[in-house]
């Protein structure tokens, strides 16, 4: 009886051990969201990398905790790193169109 007690406690430490770390992750990617589209190309980069950062960590401990719970925030964070990735990525093009205008006089004319 003592050998099981001690089991479910273990078990118990495990489920609740990731929440408080997964949160630490959370709160700074949720405060960024808010306001993302006044961060910085350097900041939206690293809120990026943070969500997806969160979303292995996620998904990593996702046995743990209810599927539908962790199926429904794993889709918000995919959300969040698809329309950063394509903001980087029309930022990038933005950059890369300017610096072959400047190549190519006729460019100049389209951009």
């Amino acid at each position: 009886m003592h050998r099981n007690r001690q089991q479910r406690n273990q078990t118990a430490s495990c489920v609740t051990l990731p929440g408080p770390a997964l949160s630490q992750r959370r709160k700074p990617i949720k405060n960024s969201i808010k306001h993302w589209q006044s961060l910085a190309p350097v900041e939206r980069h690293d809120l990026r990398k943070r969500a997806k950062k969160l979303r292995y960590a996620i998904e990593f401990f996702s046995p743990l905790y209810p599927r539908q719970q962790v199926n429904a925030y794993l889709s918000a964070l995919e959300q969040v790193q698809s329309v950063m990735g394509a903001v980087n990525d029309h930022i990038a093009g933005q950059a890369l169109m300017k610096q072959l205008a400047q190549q190519d006089p006729e460019l100049q004319q389209l951009v």
